[in-house]
């Protein structure tokens, strides 16, 4: 209050007059330019280390795949010399099956594994990406993945040089004790409607055209199951061995299964 009795009052400078104040307000200020700037330089950094890795990725892959590719070129000169040296003169002898294996063990360190069931689940839950087997294996193989919805794309290739072709049969050994009931049983089995069930169940065709009708359309479809004529030409039969030659067998392949 003043002598002429105004009043009158004062705002104090809040930052002229402490420089502590100038001094707090830099420093957020750094703080937030020094923060700012770190995360454009991470982003920066963050970027380039994706962009290099994943042409890394890219370069690795592409090893691998020429990799792979040079080993299943590798592998089809050994199975075009395999399948040529069968067709010509057979394996029946001892020098033959010696012969067939120093093929098979020129690319035996690329086999993981020797079985004959459990490459189906490896094929299904992609823990085997190629496999050596039979056609209705592989069709087996693809129904038990799509079974539990996996979708694998599996196909079955039959080598331009030809493959094995096999037959099972249903036989009855000579002096067996029942002869009629065998052909009895043999007599049902190859029932169309109950052979064609079989078929649909295992993937395995059968030579009973009557039972084409009641075959799946896309089991019947797959050429690898019912080959077409041209497949059928680049098939061959393998010839009943000895036992001796039997046994020949059975050592060579134990030595290539064994061989590390």
């Amino acid at each position: 209050m003043t002598a002429d009795g105004t009043a009158s009052f004062s705002v104090p400078n809040s930052t002229g007059g402490n420089p502590i104040r100038w001094l707090v307000l830099g420093g957020v200020f750094l703080i937030a330019a020094i923060t700012i700037g770190t995360t454009i330089i991470a982003g920066n950094f963050r970027e380039r280390a994706l962009s290099s890795s994943e042409r890394e990725l890219e370069n690795t892959v592409l090893l691998l795949a020429r990799h792979f590719d040079q080993q299943l070129e590798d592998f089809e000169v050994i199975q075009k010399d395999l399948i040529a040296y069968m067709r010509s003169s057979g394996i029946t002898t001892r020098e033959d099956y010696k012969a067939a294996e120093d093929l098979l063990l020129k690319v035996r360190p690329y086999i993981r594994s020797f079985d004959s069931a459990e490459y189906l689940n490896g094929l299904a839950n992609r823990e085997i990406c190629i496999a050596m087997s039979w056609s209705s294996d592989y069709a087996l193989s693809r129904a038990r993945a799509r079974a539990v919805g996996v979708n694998v794309n599996l196909a079955f290739t039959i080598p331009k040089e030809g493959t094995n072709q096999n037959f099972t049969s249903l036989l009855i050994p000579e002096g067996a004790p029942h002869p009629d009931a065998a052909y009895k049983f043999i007599d049902f089995i190859l029932r169309p409607q109950v052979i064609a069930e079989i078929t649909n169940e295992i993937y395995y065709g059968n030579d009973n055209i009557a039972s084409r009708s009641l075959i799946k359309p896309y089991i019947l479809s797959d050429p690898t199951l019912y080959p077409t004529p041209e497949i059928e030409a680049r098939l061959y039969r393998a010839s009943e061995a000895s036992a001796a030659t039997e046994r020949i067998r059975t050592r060579t392949w134990t030595r290539v299964k064994t061989a590390k």
